[in-house]
């Protein structure tokens, strides 16, 4: 086991207003509203520091319906020395745009777009907000914050719409990542689209790099853009291990794995009761990437 820690994903909370049918929760499904604890988060800041932990994650459900959580982390990890990227639908985007522009930091924004056509949108995540996301996008443009596209591949769905998506993006200054599906339903495995059909869809596409963490990074004669594959749709849970990226749940106990339900308790005694609530979680990520 590895004692190096890449980075720390802090789930804010588990409500959306989107509905989508292939949504995972990252594997957090207690829907009770929670406050993130200040204390606990000056000690996780401590260690962070002291692990040299650079990269950190915000996600949900949405995390604008968070943000006061949102505001706890941000504010804390307001340090350029920090990768600080937050996974959104970013439907309610505008109402911090103004605060979120003072923040010294850059945080890198993943939002979910997965269609620019009204009807597919709303088919997708079950309600209407592409007109808004579409005003919020336009907004940020011009943000010292940098906007990623995730285009999630939707076979039967959005595939034909898939490269008009990614010219909207490169268009307007968004970097396009395209996302395969993770199946939570089996029935819905006829919807994925296999990295090969995604760069049939380009022109001349190859891939330059491939990181551990299913991150591709392509070329193509229209432009460069990504292709981001969950670890979790094809269970590489030795790779997951070896990435050591560490949930945090809205308590900043460890949900050290999306697809099983335990929470592993932090203790917030001090820094040595800290450091073994993490150990036990990589523990079991290792034995978990044993077993499958």
């Amino acid at each position: 086991m590895q004692d190096k820690i890449n980075g720390l994903r802090f789930i804010v909370g588990c409500g959306c207003n989107y509905d989508c049918f292939y949504c995972h929760h990252e594997g957090h499904m207690e829907h009770e509203r929670i406050d993130i604890d200040e204390k606990k988060l000056d000690m996780l800041f401590e260690y962070a520091n002291q692990k040299d932990i650079k990269e950190l994650s915000i996600t949900g459900g949405e995390p604008f319906l968070y943000w006061g959580n949102v505001k706890k982390i941000i504010d804390k990890f307001n340090d350029k020395k920090y990768r600080i990227t937050m996974n959104s639908n970013f439907s309610f985007a505008n109402m911090h745009y103004d605060e979120l522009e003072n923040y010294s930091n850059n945080i890198e924004f993943h939002v979910n777009l997965s269609s620019i056509n009204k009807e597919t949108h709303e088919s997708i995540i079950n309600s209407v907000y592409l007109e808004r996301v579409l005003q919020n996008l336009e907004m940020y443009k011009n943000s010292h914050h940098k906007v990623c596209l995730n285009i999630l591949a939707i076979k039967g769905v959005n595939e034909k719409e898939l490269l008009d998506i990614y010219n909207y993006a490169v268009s307007n200054g968004f970097y396009p990542r395209i996302l395969t599906l993770m199946v939570v339903d089996e029935k819905d495995r006829n919807k994925v689209m296999t990295i090969d059909e995604i760069l049939s869809l380009f022109t001349n596409p190859k891939i330059g790099q491939k990181y551990a963490h299913g991150l591709y990074k392509v070329t193509s004669d229209e432009g460069d853009f990504e292709i981001l594959k969950t670890l979790c749709a094809d269970f590489e849970c030795d790779v997951c291990a070896k990435n050591t990226f560490i949930h945090m749940t809205p308590n900043l106990d460890i949900k050290y794995c999306i697809r099983e339900d335990e929470i592993i308790p932090c203790d917030y005694t001090n820094f040595e009761t800290l450091d073994e609530s993490f150990k036990v979680a990589q523990k079991k990520l290792v034995l978990r990437g044993e077993r499958i």
